[in-house]
């Protein structure tokens, strides 16, 4: 071999080991299928999914049908341009059980003390809202039977807060609704009304941190009249931000049973909203929220 053949074999060599040297350098990329794919080529980001929400009703108290959700989810819908998924909580047929039982119960004088607070407070807001719409020219029919829907209101009441074997079930029944609820969804829009505003209350003091609650109402609550009595104490315990987002209570000054919470509950990271609507100039209409068109609207827009 020639000096010139020997010294082109040598150069080719060394090309070719440079190029192997690449390779190993260099790896080419591959997907799953061990494919080249351009390393340059845009992954597309993924659209963000929308939270799958659901409603979770609660009724108040009284002798409630189990389709007692139906004019609210009709008036909802009404009001929303899609169908929405909805969890209905019952358990009008455990405190109607409760008073129709043959056995009395021994009156406490706990809750003796509490029936006449009550009753006190009842009689006190009437009383000012008659005059209220009086003295802005407002001409109302006071509602003729206001001593019976005082004495039903009382009753209710007190068999959830002074009988612990009805409160215990009523709260399971609320609580399996909320559980079903975030198996299944992303996000809860709780509405609660009345006596359910109170089980929900006692219940999410204890377990909402199981639940993502987009948005509570409640809608003609009674709470700041509990705490008043000292039925109820003003802590939160898990209600917090991180667990309930928004929480919004609906009320009229012509229900009597109704009244603003937010100043009676303190919650440093969540702010109550206190909403006013007019659904009816006297009682018991203006206790009736679930067929109250503004109310509807309040609801329609969470849902969005």
């Amino acid at each position: 071999m020639t000096r010139k053949q020997s010294a082109k074999k040598s150069k080719s060599s060394r090309a070719s080991l440079g190029k192997a040297h690449a390779r190993l350098a260099k790896p080419r990329q591959r997907t799953a299928r061990g494919k080249r794919r351009k390393s340059n080529a845009l992954v597309p980001t993924p659209p963000e999914r929308t939270p799958r929400r659901v409603m979770v009703i609660v009724h108040g108290g009284g002798d409630i049908p189990e389709n007692y959700h139906e004019g609210l989810v009709n008036g909802v819908q009404a009001q929303h341009s899609k169908p929405f998924d909805f969890i209905s909580a019952y358990y009008s047929d455990v405190i109607t059980n409760r008073e129709r039982s043959i056995a009395p119960r021994v009156e406490s004088p706990a809750e003796a003390k509490f029936k006449a607070d009550f009753e006190k407070q009842l009689r006190e807001t009437h009383a000012r809202t008659q005059s209220d719409n009086q003295a802005r020219g407002i001409v109302t029919t006071s509602f003729l039977g206001i001593d019976n829907a005082i004495t039903d209101t009382i009753k209710e009441v007190v068999v959830y807060l002074f009988d612990q074997s009805a409160a215990s079930q009523i709260q399971d029944r609320v609580v399996a609704a909320l559980d079903q609820a975030a198996q299944d969804f992303d996000e809860i829009v709780l509405v609660t009304h009345s006596l359910g505003t109170v089980v929900a209350f006692d219940a999410l003091k204890q377990f909402a941190h199981r639940y993502k609650i987009a948005f509570w109402f409640t809608l003609g609550c009674p709470l700041g009249k509990l705490i008043m009595t000292r039925l109820r104490a003003s802590d939160l315990g898990e209600i917090a931000r991180a667990h309930v987002s928004c929480w919004y209570n609906v009320y009229d000054t012509n229900d009597i049973v109704a009244g603003v919470i937010g100043s009676f509950l303190p919650a440093p990271d969540l702010h109550i909203h206190d909403i006013f609507v007019e659904v009816a100039p006297a009682m018991p209409s203006a206790h009736d929220y679930f067929a109250n068109p503004a109310t509807h609207a309040i609801l329609a827009e969470a849902l969005k």
